[in-house]
């Protein structure tokens, strides 16, 4: 993990809110990687995750009543429930959040994730949000608040791929004995039904050494016991990636529970 660049000066508050209803729910690992690369910028970061409330609105204006923000930044990580028989179409709903949050504050609201990255033209338009980020948000954020708080003490920092990126920020997380792991992003293929070469042009994987090391972080910080591969293409060079990975966990010994997604074969492994 990179060591933490910028003035040691402490700065204002960013909120980050996830908008995801969907079931089962979705940890929001990109504001989790978000936050912590914030956090070395000496900002403040709190995590407004809205995937289990019952009381929308009333929880954004609680949040709001208790505290003061420089900026807003929303992810949205699905436009559609992606099932057929249902079709159900989720950017109504989110733009209602959007809609409460600038009724709460004037400070700026930053758009990222699937939706603006997809359809930045239709997110710019509707959405009502002040700034759209496409694709991943690591490097855009920090000029984004440096250009948008007018404070040139913020250094935008040049993150080249996953393995300099910093551990996500999972002290913001409520349920921390399940956390999602990513150990590769993108995917080497072009399918024409996937959108993950659009949302990431190059496939990358990070080190057995480097994932090992973001494990034991999870298990001696917060006992956690269960972690979700969040891979698009966990399969891929499986011999030289994931065998390896596995072998070094199973050699630790450790009471930990490993889980794929509904495409991923177990027996493939």
């Amino acid at each position: 993990m990179p060591a933490a660049s910028g003035s040691s000066r402490k700065r204002g508050k960013v909120l980050l809110v996830n908008p995801n209803r969907m079931k089962p729910p979705v940890a929001p690992l990109a504001l989790d990687y978000l936050a912590h690369a914030l956090k070395q910028s000496q900002f403040q970061v709190d995590l407004l995750d809205l995937c289990f409330s019952a009381d929308i609105p009333g929880d954004i204006d609680s949040y709001f009543a208790r505290n003061d923000v420089l900026a807003v930044a929303v992810t949205i990580r699905n436009t559609d429930d992606t099932y057929l028989a249902s079709q159900d179409f989720c950017i109504d709903r989110y733009k209602e959040v959007l809609d409460l949050l600038k009724a709460q504050t004037d400070v700026p609201i930053i758009l990222g994730g699937l939706y603006a990255t997809l359809a930045p033209e239709h997110a710019r338009l509707y959405s009502g949000a002040d700034v759209i980020v496409r694709g991943a948000g690591e490097n855009a954020v920090l000029p984004l608040l440096r250009e948008i708080l007018g404070d040139k003490h913020v250094r935008p920092r040049e993150f080249s791929g996953l393995e300099e990126m910093p551990f996500p920020a999972f002290d913001l997380l409520r349920n921390k004995d399940s956390l999602p792991l990513l150990t590769s992003r993108g995917c080497p293929f072009r399918c024409s039904f996937c959108a993950t070469p659009l949302l990431y042009r190059n496939f990358e994987q990070r080190s057995s050494l480097s994932v090992i090391s973001e494990i034991e972080r999870s298990m001696r910080q917060w006992g956690t016991r269960h972690l979700s591969f969040y891979d698009d293409a966990l399969l891929i060079g499986k011999a030289s990636h994931l065998l390896p990975l596995l072998e070094l966990a199973v050699g630790k010994k450790w009471s930990l529970a490993f889980h794929t997604r509904g495409g991923h074969a177990a027996g493939k492994v």
